[in-house]
């Protein structure tokens, strides 16, 4: 496991997030701890969250609609900071298994989204294009 060695030995921000990208794909208690370490680390770094809220948002890991389920909950995601929900949001849409699974991706019907700033209105907008979604601004 020479990914989760570079992951947990990691100088910078950068090569922690090299070696945890390459270790993302494969489900299981190695990749939870690795992330885990990665925020225990970074979550003082808003744009080191923001990466990381993306990185398992694009998680082609069946049943990660789950997980995006559950970071929408998380401590340092606000639905009301426009880079946290495109990073969150915008990279859910980056799964191909997973945005558009029919038993709980996206959901067909009605997604409530409290964003303040228009050009992230505009830049989610675009990934709900091509889906029959309605979108209710707050």
């Amino acid at each position: 496991m020479e990914a989760l060695f570079r992951a947990m030995s990691a100088t910078n921000m950068t090569e922690q997030f090299a070696a945890l990208a390459a270790l993302f794909q494969n489900p299981g208690q190695v990749r939870d701890d690795a992330l885990l370490d990665f925020y225990n680390k970074w979550q003082h770094d808003y744009l080191a969250v923001s990466k990381w809220f993306a990185l398992q948002a694009t998680s082609n890991s069946p049943g990660n609609v789950a997980n995006v389920k559950k970071l929408l909950n998380h401590a340092a995601f606000d639905m009301r900071n426009p880079n946290k929900v495109y990073s969150l949001i915008g990279g859910f849409r980056g799964s191909a298994v997973n945005f558009h699974v029919q038993d709980g991706g996206i959901p067909h019907g009605v997604s409530i989204l409290s964003v303040e700033a228009s050009l992230s209105r505009s830049h989610l907008l675009s990934i709900f294009y091509s889906l029959d979604v309605s979108i209710i601004w707050v």
